[in-house]
């Protein structure tokens, strides 16, 4: 959210023709945390003691991305850093928007299936354990019964409870651990393409972060190999990356880029005709950004869709619940 406002505050003063190392000290001064405030203020001295804007900005790898590096380094060849630090800008805003999207989406069902979980284990611990006495005077009690008490018994069981939460807390460190080894992102992203519905979203977030990213550095100078290195990088998807790098090799070795892309096996046959129609026509970063709005209009149908369905499937599954824990109560009589 802080990177917005800074990079669009310095490309329209650097565009107004502020000197690019008063500039950086202006955008300095307007950031909230003092940890960014010192970045900015690193940069500027950098500049001011004769580094490229590209050399001060890889100097704080930890602040800015790679996608930053590359746009800055191009901005800096084309002598548009202005028009760079507001494509940076219209970048990181699209990124923030789709974030929030996806997020809503997912927060609803998550709230439910908390709360239901919640309500259950009260019901379970507090109100079902008043029919016990009721049941100790049957002689014989239906499955369903047999099956309430028997899971309300556990749950009574404070060991349990504990060894419950040592092993949730250890399957929690150990994902943790697996997912940030290289293997595991790597298995980890090619799973959620494979989800229905979900991994179609991520796909299309991810093809339209690489239309809109790839329309940028091409329009800002870099050749095609470059940017394609570049955005591999910087979007971090390995199935992506795969294909990315699939594709600079054939772009490398004199493949048409429609045709490169085939080698990578991500995008459809689609969006390979329309990227084969702009090069003939030589409007290829025109053509990528329609394709990025594209693909961000199919998100937004996509997550309400998502939405749509989740909707249905929790109320089943709670009245499911429901129901079963009627039927166990209400069976012996």
């Amino acid at each position: 959210m802080e990177k917005i406002f800074i990079y669009r505050q310095l490309g329209v003063m650097l565009r107004s023709g502020v000197h690019v190392v008063k500039a950086l000290e202006a955008v300095a001064q307007c950031c909230k945390r003092k940890d960014e405030q010192n970045v900015w203020l690193e940069v500027s001295r950098e500049v001011c003691r004769g580094s490229t804007l590209t050399q001060a900005w890889s100097m704080q790898p930890d602040y800015f991305e790679l996608i930053e590096m590359g746009l800055i380094k191009a901005g800096e060849a084309s002598c548009a850093i202005d028009d760079i630090c507001l494509d940076i800008s219209s970048f990181f805003s699209m990124e923030l928007e789709l974030k929030r999207k996806l997020s809503s989406a997912l927060q609803y069902p998550l709230l439910v299936c908390l709360g239901f979980a919640t309500l259950s284990v009260m019901v379970m611990l507090h109100i079902i354990p008043s029919f016990t006495p009721i049941f100790d005077t049957l002689s014989h009690l239906p499955l369903p019964t047999s099956i309430l008490l028997s899971v309300v018994s556990l749950m009574q069981n404070k060991a349990l409870w504990a060894i419950l939460g040592i092993l949730i807390v250890a399957c929690c460190l150990a994902l943790k651990t697996y997912r940030l080894s290289s293997y595991g992102q790597r298995q980890w992203q090619s799973f959620v393409l494979e989800i229905p519905l979900l991994g179609k979203i991520v796909k299309n977030i991810l093809s339209a972060r690489f239309c809109h990213t790839l329309a940028v550095l091409l329009r800002s100078g870099l050749s095609l190999n470059s940017s394609l290195q570049i955005i591999g990088l910087a979007l971090a998807n390995y199935p992506l990356a795969l294909a990315l790098e699939e594709t600079a090799t054939g772009v490398s070795q004199g493949c048409e880029f429609s045709e490169a892309l085939k080698m990578g096996k991500y995008f459809p046959r689609t969006f390979i005709d329309a990227v084969h129609v702009a090069m003939e026509a030589n409007c290829l970063d025109d053509v990528l950004e329609r394709l990025s709005s594209f693909y961000n209009e199919q998100v937004n149908y996509d997550i309400n869709k998502l939405s749509v369905l989740i909707e249905p499937v929790l109320l089943s599954f709670m009245g499911l619940g429901t129901a079963g824990v009627l039927l166990a109560l209400f069976a012996p009589l």
